[in-house]
């Protein structure tokens, strides 16, 4: 099992470049992961999407935050926050996305507000959504939960590794579905069908030999056995070591 949480309440933290990326990727484990498992979630959308894909477009602001608002609360999320990053220049703004991601991560003691974080794959055709991965892993990198990265219709499939495959079962379709008709602005391109989707679940099911619909996702990073500053915690206890040890 890549992830294993005893006995704590799951606190999820999705970092995504666009509204609309979130529920692409992993909608159906959101969904999963507050009504199955009692998880407190929070999006962290970095851009409002102002920008259609080819360039030519404009949606409004406005708009396109209460879609997203609108979708969270259809997965089961209530904490929702879009920040107005520029759309299709977040590579100008890498430290800054760092920054930004940190500041929501940690506690200002630097204690961690999450113990798993979901963002878009490194391999990704869609700029934004590589510099977000690469943001994401580099404020992640004194992080001690786990870091999933999640595909979308961008996401080059050659450098996606799926290890961890969930299941989903028709509630938590029809909660995708409905939260991906929830983004109306972007409903007329291609990716956003709901019937696609649901063929990339369904593909990889069949991939793996399995029965039903899957969300796929890569496994970044799994610790075990650490508490949220960074010390091994053995048998429920801290271990410090020496200052000995430590100079070693």
């Amino acid at each position: 099992m890549p992830l294993v949480f005893f006995g704590e309440v799951l606190r999820v933290l999705v970092v995504a470049s666009h509204p609309d990326d979130e529920s692409l990727g992993a909608g159906g484990f959101i969904y999963r992961l507050v009504h199955d498992c009692g998880a407190h979630v929070t999006f962290l959308i970095l851009t409002c999407g102002r920008k259609g894909g080819n360039g030519s477009r404009r949606f409004k602001k406005k708009k396109r935050r209460r879609e997203a608002i609108a979708a969270a609360k259809r997965l089961g999320v209530r904490d929702v926050r879009v920040l107005d990053f520029p759309d299709c220049g977040l590579e100008k703004k890498q430290h800054r996305l760092i920054r930004q991601v940190e500041k929501q991560l940690y506690y200002k003691d630097r204690t961690e507000r999450y113990n798993l974080v979901l963002t878009h794959a490194a391999g990704d055709a869609h700029l934004d959504h590589s510099t977000v991965s690469r943001a994401v892993v580099s404020a992640c990198r004194r992080f001690t939960g786990g870091i999933l990265f999640f595909h979308t219709p961008s996401t080059i499939l050659n450098e996606f590794r799926p290890s961890l495959f969930v299941a989903l079962d028709r509630d938590s379709l029809k909660a995708k579905r409905r939260a991906i008709k929830a983004h109306v602005s972007q409903r007329k391109k291609d990716f956003m069908s709901f019937k696609r989707n649901r063929k990339i679940a369904d593909g990889w099911a069949a991939f793996h030999q399995l029965d039903g619909a899957f969300e796929a996702f890569e496994v970044y990073r799994s610790c075990w056995g650490v508490d949220t500053k960074g010390q091994q915690v053995l048998g429920g206890q801290r271990s410090h070591k020496s200052r000995q040890e430590k100079k070693r």
